[in-house]
Protein backbone atom coordinates (compact mmCIF):
# COMPACT_ATOMS: atom_id res chain seq x y z
CA UNK A 1 0.00 0.00 0.00
CA UNK A 2 1.49 3.40 -1.03
CA UNK A 3 1.18 6.58 1.47
CA UNK A 4 2.82 8.84 -1.35
CA UNK A 5 4.87 8.78 -4.20
CA UNK A 6 6.58 5.63 -4.46
CA UNK A 7 6.91 4.74 -0.63
CA UNK A 8 4.81 2.00 0.73
CA UNK A 9 3.47 1.53 4.78
CA UNK A 10 6.43 -0.43 5.39
CA UNK A 11 9.22 1.20 4.04
CA UNK A 12 7.86 4.31 5.62
CA UNK A 13 8.16 2.80 8.96
CA UNK A 14 11.43 1.79 8.23
CA UNK A 15 12.87 4.79 7.67
CA UNK A 16 11.20 6.41 10.70
CA UNK A 17 12.54 3.10 12.63
CA UNK A 18 16.06 4.00 10.89
CA UNK A 19 16.03 7.55 12.28
CA UNK A 20 15.10 7.02 15.41
CA UNK A 21 17.58 4.07 15.85
CA UNK A 22 20.30 7.01 14.53
CA UNK A 23 19.44 9.43 17.30
CA UNK A 24 19.21 6.88 20.02
CA UNK A 25 22.74 6.14 18.98
CA UNK A 26 23.61 9.86 18.97
CA UNK A 27 21.82 10.45 22.31
CA UNK A 28 24.10 7.61 23.92
CA UNK A 29 27.19 8.71 22.85
CA UNK A 30 26.18 12.16 24.70
CA UNK A 31 24.98 10.61 27.51
CA UNK A 32 28.52 8.66 27.78
CA UNK A 33 30.22 11.90 27.34
CA UNK A 34 28.76 13.77 29.86
CA UNK A 35 29.38 10.71 32.27
CA UNK A 36 32.95 11.02 31.45
CA UNK A 37 32.90 14.46 31.81
CA UNK A 38 30.71 14.69 35.66
CA UNK A 39 33.12 11.73 36.18
CA UNK A 40 36.51 13.91 35.52
CA UNK A 41 34.95 16.88 37.31
CA UNK A 42 34.30 15.21 40.71
CA UNK A 43 30.60 15.17 40.12
CA UNK A 44 29.96 19.39 39.24
CA UNK A 45 29.39 19.16 35.68
CA UNK A 46 27.55 16.82 33.28
CA UNK A 47 24.59 15.66 35.19
CA UNK A 48 21.25 16.81 34.15
CA UNK A 49 17.85 15.20 34.98
CA UNK A 50 14.28 15.97 34.99
CA UNK A 51 12.06 15.97 38.13
CA UNK A 52 8.58 16.77 38.44
CA UNK A 53 7.98 19.25 40.81
CA UNK A 54 4.42 20.34 42.88
CA UNK A 55 2.67 22.92 40.84
CA UNK A 56 0.79 24.93 43.29
CA UNK A 57 4.71 27.42 43.34
CA UNK A 58 3.61 28.47 39.38
CA UNK A 59 0.15 28.81 40.57
CA UNK A 60 0.84 31.04 43.28
CA UNK A 61 3.50 33.07 41.22
CA UNK A 62 0.84 33.15 38.11
CA UNK A 63 -1.97 34.25 40.69
CA UNK A 64 0.09 37.63 40.95
CA UNK A 65 0.82 38.17 37.84
CA UNK A 66 -2.77 37.86 36.42
CA UNK A 67 -4.27 40.02 39.27
CA UNK A 68 -6.00 42.04 37.23
CA UNK A 69 -6.53 40.43 34.51
CA UNK A 70 -9.80 39.15 33.48
CA UNK A 71 -8.97 35.12 33.25
CA UNK A 72 -7.47 32.47 35.79
CA UNK A 73 -4.89 30.00 34.91
CA UNK A 74 -5.11 26.69 36.42
CA UNK A 75 -2.58 23.74 36.68
CA UNK A 76 -2.88 20.56 38.34
CA UNK A 77 -0.29 17.67 39.08
CA UNK A 78 3.29 18.07 38.39
CA UNK A 79 5.61 20.54 36.41
CA UNK A 80 8.42 18.43 34.37
CA UNK A 81 11.90 20.86 34.86
CA UNK A 82 15.66 20.23 34.35
CA UNK A 83 17.59 19.94 37.84
CA UNK A 84 20.99 19.97 37.47
CA UNK A 85 23.50 20.00 40.98
CA UNK A 86 25.72 22.44 41.67
CA UNK A 87 28.01 19.48 43.57
CA UNK A 88 26.10 16.77 42.53
CA UNK A 89 27.51 13.44 44.73
CA UNK A 90 29.19 11.40 43.01
CA UNK A 91 28.45 7.96 43.20
CA UNK A 92 24.82 8.62 43.32
CA UNK A 93 24.69 10.78 40.47
CA UNK A 94 27.28 8.40 38.35
CA UNK A 95 24.22 5.47 39.33
CA UNK A 96 21.85 7.87 38.01
CA UNK A 97 23.26 8.48 34.65
CA UNK A 98 24.43 4.73 34.11
CA UNK A 99 20.75 3.68 34.61
CA UNK A 100 19.71 6.23 32.08
CA UNK A 101 22.52 4.93 29.38
CA UNK A 102 20.86 1.63 30.06
CA UNK A 103 17.41 2.48 29.19
CA UNK A 104 18.54 4.37 26.22
CA UNK A 105 20.38 1.02 25.58
CA UNK A 106 17.12 -0.94 26.17
CA UNK A 107 15.39 1.30 23.25
CA UNK A 108 18.36 1.00 21.08
CA UNK A 109 17.97 -3.16 21.01
CA UNK A 110 14.29 -2.70 20.69
CA UNK A 111 14.47 -0.24 17.51
CA UNK A 112 17.05 -3.04 16.04
CA UNK A 113 15.04 -5.52 16.42
CA UNK A 114 11.69 -3.74 15.54
CA UNK A 115 13.93 -3.23 12.40
CA UNK A 116 14.72 -6.36 11.52
CA UNK A 117 10.96 -7.50 11.59
CA UNK A 118 10.40 -4.43 9.28
CA UNK A 119 13.10 -5.37 7.23
CA UNK A 120 11.40 -8.58 6.67
CA UNK A 121 7.78 -7.28 5.77
CA UNK A 122 9.63 -5.09 3.21
CA UNK A 123 10.54 -8.34 1.59
CA UNK A 124 7.14 -9.66 1.54
CA UNK A 125 7.97 -12.30 4.38
CA UNK A 126 5.64 -11.01 7.22
CA UNK A 127 4.22 -13.93 8.56
CA UNK A 128 7.12 -16.16 10.38
CA UNK A 129 8.02 -17.56 13.39
CA UNK A 130 10.59 -15.36 13.79
CA UNK A 131 8.96 -12.00 13.25
CA UNK A 132 6.60 -13.42 15.83
CA UNK A 133 9.64 -14.26 18.15
CA UNK A 134 10.82 -10.47 17.39
CA UNK A 135 7.78 -8.71 18.21
CA UNK A 136 7.27 -10.49 21.17
CA UNK A 137 11.04 -9.01 22.62
CA UNK A 138 10.20 -5.45 21.69
CA UNK A 139 6.62 -6.27 23.74
CA UNK A 140 8.92 -7.33 26.44
CA UNK A 141 11.10 -4.44 26.19
CA UNK A 142 8.09 -2.36 26.60
CA UNK A 143 6.92 -3.72 30.08
CA UNK A 144 10.11 -3.56 31.10
CA UNK A 145 10.62 -0.18 30.48
CA UNK A 146 7.60 1.11 32.21
CA UNK A 147 8.41 0.15 35.76
CA UNK A 148 12.51 0.91 35.13
CA UNK A 149 11.80 4.55 33.83
CA UNK A 150 9.28 5.00 37.02
CA UNK A 151 12.40 4.15 39.59
CA UNK A 152 15.01 5.95 37.65
CA UNK A 153 12.46 8.94 37.51
CA UNK A 154 11.71 8.20 41.61
CA UNK A 155 15.45 7.86 42.37
CA UNK A 156 15.89 11.43 40.54
CA UNK A 157 13.35 12.83 42.95
CA UNK A 158 15.27 11.78 45.85
CA UNK A 159 18.64 12.56 44.15
CA UNK A 160 17.05 16.04 43.91
CA UNK A 161 15.61 16.42 47.57
CA UNK A 162 19.15 15.44 48.82
CA UNK A 163 20.32 18.92 46.77
CA UNK A 164 17.53 21.35 47.56
CA UNK A 165 16.48 21.80 50.71
CA UNK A 166 13.36 24.75 50.17
CA UNK A 167 9.85 23.27 50.99
CA UNK A 168 8.84 26.22 48.90
CA UNK A 169 9.41 23.71 45.67
CA UNK A 170 8.91 20.26 46.44
CA UNK A 171 9.03 17.45 43.87
CA UNK A 172 6.49 14.90 43.22
CA UNK A 173 6.53 11.16 42.69
CA UNK A 174 6.43 10.76 38.75
CA UNK A 175 3.81 9.53 36.57
CA UNK A 176 3.58 5.81 35.49
CA UNK A 177 3.54 5.40 32.19
CA UNK A 178 0.48 2.84 31.34
CA UNK A 179 1.11 3.54 27.95
CA UNK A 180 4.10 1.72 27.52
CA UNK A 181 2.95 -1.07 29.69
CA UNK A 182 -0.65 -1.19 27.44
CA UNK A 183 1.72 -0.65 23.66
CA UNK A 184 3.47 -4.06 25.27
CA UNK A 185 0.44 -6.19 25.75
CA UNK A 186 -0.38 -5.32 21.97
CA UNK A 187 2.94 -6.39 20.73
CA UNK A 188 2.14 -9.98 22.48
CA UNK A 189 -0.90 -10.28 21.09
CA UNK A 190 0.62 -9.21 17.55
CA UNK A 191 3.16 -11.81 18.17
CA UNK A 192 0.71 -14.27 18.86
CA UNK A 193 -1.05 -13.78 15.76
CA UNK A 194 2.39 -14.21 13.97
CA UNK A 195 2.78 -16.95 15.38
CA UNK A 196 -0.77 -18.49 14.19
CA UNK A 197 0.11 -17.03 11.19
CA UNK A 198 3.00 -18.76 10.68
CA UNK A 199 1.55 -21.65 11.35
CA UNK A 200 -1.48 -21.80 9.27
CA UNK A 201 1.39 -20.61 6.28
CA UNK A 202 3.39 -23.85 6.77
CA UNK A 203 0.20 -26.08 6.69
CA UNK A 204 -1.11 -24.62 3.31
CA UNK A 205 2.55 -24.76 1.68
CA UNK A 206 2.97 -28.42 2.45
CA UNK A 207 -1.11 -28.57 1.26
CA UNK A 208 -0.36 -27.36 -1.99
Amino acid sequence: MKIFGSWSVISFLRFIAQLIWAVLIVTIAMQFLMFGIFIYSGGEIGAMFDVYLDSSFLVNHLKEVLADEQAFLFSAGSVKMNFTPLQGELLVGSILMIIRIGIFGLALYGFSVLKRVLNAMHKTDAFTVQNGSDIRIVGFLLVLAAPLIFLFEWGVKLYYESHMMTEEIAATLPPFDFTLLFAGMICFVLSEILNQAAIMHEEQKLTV
